[in-house]
């Protein structure tokens, strides 16, 4: 089982063909997590803290860690974490599993 499809709303998909001098497999999904920790309402600068604020996507793109399962192997790791407490919502084969950052299901 694994990540079929990954869309966004609006903004700018990047290029799907590798860029010169780019990291191999950077463009890849290296982890993906879903905030829990409702306790943590606003980042702190934090990346590791900052990922686990209740209502957020974690995404990292790059390098995944072995020890969870992870395969890809990249020289990068890049984290990013979306907000999705004002609208935002995730789905799971067509499953609503949150919504406005709370667990629905």
């Amino acid at each position: 089982m694994g990540l079929t499809d990954l869309g966004v709303d609006r903004g700018e998909r990047g290029r799907p063909h590798r860029r010169d001098g780019e990291p191999e497999h950077a463009r890849r999904l290296g982890e993906l997590g879903i905030g829990t920790n409702f306790g943590i309402t606003e980042g702190t600068g934090e990346i590791l803290l900052d990922e686990k604020i209740g209502g957020t996507v974690h995404l990292a793109i790059g390098k995944s860690y072995p020890e969870t399962g992870g395969v890809n192997e990249s020289a990068i790791h890049w984290d990013m974490i979306c907000d999705l407490r004002r609208g935002g919502s995730v789905e799971v084969d067509g499953e609503t599993l949150q919504r406005d950052g709370r667990f629905v299901v």
